[in-house]
């Protein structure tokens, strides 16, 4: 316990000494530099290399990120690894954290991407293509079922045709008599307009006469009228010689002859309005005309939704194994993150290692050793050998013998086993799978054929209409 508790205080005093003092590097030869940067910067390639072909052919990456990611990686760890000593020892850094407590669940998360991206994709893959087989005979029994549908259709399209054909022949003949009474119709307005002139004029005469001439006969009459009552008030007692004024009067029927013939023509033509009108309006209803088409055209078939089950099968099964095929994509690029992690915690090992005494510090080094002789220069007793206690704590680092610490580490490994359990049950299941989906293609083969009569009956009922066509 003395000579632990000597060594620790030792280990926290000198070597923190040793650590503030600058090391002092050999001199090496520019030959040796070269060859040591030169081999950093291959190795760096060849690390770069065997990551592209890891994503590309194992995990399974895309060309685009497979090249971002190597060509990023190549540079960085050939020129970082050729020129930069602290680059260097972090990269040989990193496969030692691997073995790691730490590094272990790395290893058990990557193997396990691994299987899960391979053999259980392949197993969504072949339950995939199982149910397709499944809904395979479904789907030639659709194929000729629509055969036979296009086939029962044929006649019934080209009744369709007919019935489009004369439709058409309808609008051309409705068309073209469109433009004949459009035109028969301007001509009729411009003749009836010019009728309805002289009818209004044949019809008014004898007002017009009478209008233009101010109705000689009434004027007459109020003259006689007004000279036998003038008289009458002029004549006192000899009143009654006026009455010879009406003896005069019936000769204003006279004036009236000039309007006597428009009269005339007005009286019969205003018996003979009605009859006119009757008589044109038949006329005009001969031109008036309607076309009524009616098309009744019902299909009647008898079917399901047979076509869209095959369908509706695969998109529940994508649907089903959409967050399957999800967690696979994601497990493809945790090689990404594993990586990055290891260089991470490599290059965080190194500065705790190098700052922190008590960081993983149980290894007799060189210069321990030479601490330890400096020691005994100065009359310090001798931290070496070690006792049984200090044994089971320190040890050399190429010595094959394990301290109580990495004991405890190698016992964690025994937690891999149900991983590895596990994944092997994947992989078995798989290789079942496709043993049993191969015999199934070798030994099971099947043609469907679909028959039915084709008999089509079509009904067609056209109705009379009125009109003179």
């Amino acid at each position: 316990k003395h000579n632990h508790t000597i060594k620790v205080e030792l280990k926290s005093n000198d070597i923190e000494n040793q650590k503030n003092v600058p090391m002092r590097r050999r001199k090496n030869s520019m030959c040796k530099e070269f060859l040591r940067c030169f081999g950093s910067f291959v190795l760096g390639m060849f690390l770069a290399i065997a990551f592209a072909f890891f994503t590309l052919f194992v995990k399974s990456y895309s060309l685009d990120i497979c090249i971002i990611a190597s060509a990023f990686i190549g540079v960085f760890l050939s020129l970082g690894m050729a020129f930069f000593e602290q680059i260097r020892v972090i990269v040989f850094l990193t496969l030692p954290q691997i073995f790691a407590a730490q590094g272990k669940n790395l290893i058990i998360a990557l193997a396990f991407s691994l299987t899960i991206q391979g053999p259980a994709g392949n197993i969504l893959e072949n339950y995939k293509r199982v149910l397709e087989a499944s809904s395979c005979g479904l789907q030639l029994a659709v194929n000729q079922t629509l055969e036979v549908v296009q086939e029962m259709k044929a006649p019934v399209m080209r009744a369709l045709d007919k019935i489009k054909s004369i439709a058409g022949n309808f609008k051309n003949v409705s068309n073209w008599s469109q433009g004949f009474f459009t035109a028969l119709q301007e001509g009729l307005r411009r003749i009836g307009r010019d009728l309805r002139a002289a009818w209004s004029y044949l019809y008014n005469m004898g007002t017009i006469c009478n209008e233009e001439l101010g109705n000689p006969s009434k004027k007459c009459y109020q003259k006689f009228d007004t000279a036998k009552q003038t008289c009458t008030d002029n004549a006192g007692l000899f009143g009654f010689v006026c009455g010879i004024i009406d003896t005069f009067r019936p000769l204003c029927a006279l004036a009236g002859v000039p309007c006597m013939g428009p009269d005339f023509v007005q009286t019969h033509v205003s018996r003979l309005k009605v009859t006119a009108d009757s008589v044109l309006n038949k006329f005009k209803d001969h031109f008036l005309f309607n076309i009524t088409v009616i098309h009744d055209f019902d299909i009647n078939v008898s079917a399901t939704d047979v076509i869209n089950v095959a369908e509706q099968i695969m998109d529940e099964v994508n649907a089903s194994i959409e967050p399957y095929l999800e967690i696979i994509g994601l497990a493809q690029y945790f090689v990404l993150f594993f990586c990055l992690y290891s260089f991470i915690r490599a290059a965080l090992y190194r500065r705790n290692y190098l700052l922190n005494d008590k960081h993983d510090n149980f290894y007799i080094t060189k210069n321990f050793m030479k601490l330890n002789e400096l020691r005994v220069k100065t009359g310090a007793p001798s931290l070496l050998p070690l006792n049984m206690k200090e044994q089971s704590l320190y040890v050399s680092p190429v010595s094959l013998k394990m301290t109580s610490i990495e004991k405890k580490m190698l016992t964690g490994f025994l937690g891999i086993v149900p991983y590895i359990i596990g994944s092997i049950f994947i992989i078995v299941t798989d290789f079942r799978a496709y043993f049993l989906l191969g015999k199934a293609h070798e030994h099971l083969s099947g043609n469907i054929t679909v028959t039915g009569k084709r008999v089509t009956s079509l009904l067609f009922h056209i109705g009379q209409g009125g009109g003179c066509l």
